[in-house]
């Protein structure tokens, strides 16, 4: 991430909402969990030509409705370039966001998906 945003107010938001923005129309995303992780990385690194990860980052989890599961596959980093970010709009009490990232992996479960998301930009909207 370019800037720094704080994201304490969402981090720390039991009333926080998310939403996941997929074909222009948003799908609620629950048990959503945002933690800083530390990269034991000295330097950039690339990953499928695709980003470059810093040294700290962010990262987020959350599961979703199963229907969308053939939509989020297009949007999931692979060997090529050819992939959509993930887009979150999150509002908490104090501000709301839109949260750029890109889906590491999915878990399908009986009853949802739980993806796994790189934050890559985090603006207040």
């Amino acid at each position: 991430m370019d800037h720094d945003v704080d994201l304490e107010p969402l981090i720390d938001s039991p009333g926080a909402s998310y939403n996941l923005i997929l074909g222009g129309l948003p799908r609620p995303l629950h048990n959503v969990r945002i933690t800083k992780t530390d990269n034991p990385v000295r330097g950039p690194t690339a990953r499928g030509n695709v980003y470059v990860e810093q040294k700290r980052s962010y990262r987020m989890s959350a599961d979703t409705n199963r229907s969308i599961e053939a939509r989020l596959r297009g949007t999931m980093l692979g060997p090529s370039a050819e992939f959509g970010g993930i887009t979150v709009a999150a509002r908490a009490a104090s501000a709301r966001y839109t949260i750029q990232g890109s889906l590491l992996s999915m878990v399908r479960t009986k009853d949802s998906i739980t993806i796994h998301v790189s934050i890559t930009d985090i603006r207040p909207s």
